[in-house]
Parts: C-alpha cells; structure tokens; sequence
C-alpha cells in the first residue's frame, strides 16, 4: 500500500472573511479520502497565530511534527508536508503574502502564484493589466484617501473596496449624498490595512 499524501489545510486568517474560511476547511477536509491522504487543518487567528488541533499536537507520529507552531510572530518553518491546501480569503491569504511564504519555505501548495495572487487581489492593478493586453473591462474610477469624489458615469454607480473580497463591502449610490458616504467608510477591519482604494463601476441595466 502506497503511503498516504501529507495534506495541510490552512485556513481562517487575518481577513473579515476568517469564518467563511473555516466553513470551506472544513468541507475540504470532508472530501478527501483518508485512505488516500493524511489531512490536518492548520487555523491562522485573526491575529495572524498559526495553532495546530489540540487532539494533533501531541502525536508525535503525524504530519504535525513538520508544521509551525502556534507563535507570535509568523511561522519559524513549514517543514516537509507533501502539499499545502490555502483554503483562505481575502487579505493575508489571497493576496500572495501566504503563496510567498510557501515558496520561501519550498512546500508545494495549490493555486495561483505569488505574482497572480497579489495582481488579481488589486482589482485596480488588475484591471489596469488587462486594459494593457487589450482585454474589455467595465470602466472604473479608482479613490485613494484624501482624494476628492468623482463620478463621470452619472447614477447609479456601485462602490467597493479594491483589496477586499469580490463581494465584501458593495454598495450601491444613486445620489451624490450615497456616493460621498460610501467613500468615506470606516477604516477596515484589523489585517485589512492599505485598502483605502475604491472602484466605482458604472451601473449596467439588465
């Protein structure tokens, strides 16, 4: 019998999103076979600890030997996994800061690259690339803090934060008045710093 693959499920992290995370771990780790893998969730805090299963880390013969451990900072090493499952979303774990961490460490993982993350998290840098490569995108304007309020599309105009989750924080204006108050949002949740940005996209009837 073939040895088993060492699969390490990351999931939760700094982001609004750390529940939904969790949730989707979850429903990964019920997927895979166990006869065929050798599965352990690693939980990131929303302060940005990494902690192993209670039950896990004390079993000296399983894939947790090889894993970091719960620390203030960020993780000393990853260790020898056969692969890793980023099931995270959102900042701290779509944006390539994570991806980046694995290759440092040499552990292979699922998904896109660091490049990709980081480009496609930025919704205003990934549109400005794929305008370059000649590729349609709705039109947008792009808000950093401190600037003024502008919309060339006229009403309504839907507003969101351009480093978040795609569907995190949409708001819709139809007036000068809702466009004003969806620029000037409260700042973000912790471990969602720098997402001062907004993209404004012009409203397409159905």
């Amino acid at each position: 019998m073939s040895r088993r693959l060492r699969v390490a499920v990351l999931a939760g992290g700094r982001s609004s999103e750390h529940e939904i995370s969790l949730a989707s771990a979850r429903s990964v780790i019920a997927a895979l076979d166990p006869v065929r893998y050798d599965a352990v969730a690693l939980e990131i805090g929303k302060d940005g600890r990494w902690a192993l299963p209670a039950a896990a880390s004390g079993d000296a013969g399983s894939i947790v030997e090889t894993l970091p451990m719960p620390s203030v900072s960020a993780p000393a090493t990853l260790g020898a996994v056969d692969v890793v499952l980023p099931i995270l979303h959102g900042p701290f774990g779509e944006d390539g800061t994570v991806q980046g961490l694995l290759e440092l460490a040499g552990v292979p993982y699922v998904g896109a690259g660091v490049a990709a993350s980081a480009l496609c998290m930025d919704k205003d840098l990934f549109k400005a690339v794929l305008r370059d490569r000649g590729v349609p995108v709705a039109r947008n304007v792009t808000l950093r803090s401190g600037d003024g309020i502008t919309n060339p599309f006229g009403y309504p105009v839907f507003v969101k934060p351009a480093r978040l989750g795609s569907s995190v924080g949409i708001s819709k204006a139809r007036t000068p008045e809702e466009l004003e108050t969806a620029g000037a949002r409260p700042p973000p949740p912790p471990g969602e710093r720098g997402v001062a940005p907004y993209e404004g996209e012009r409203h397409l009837p159905a």
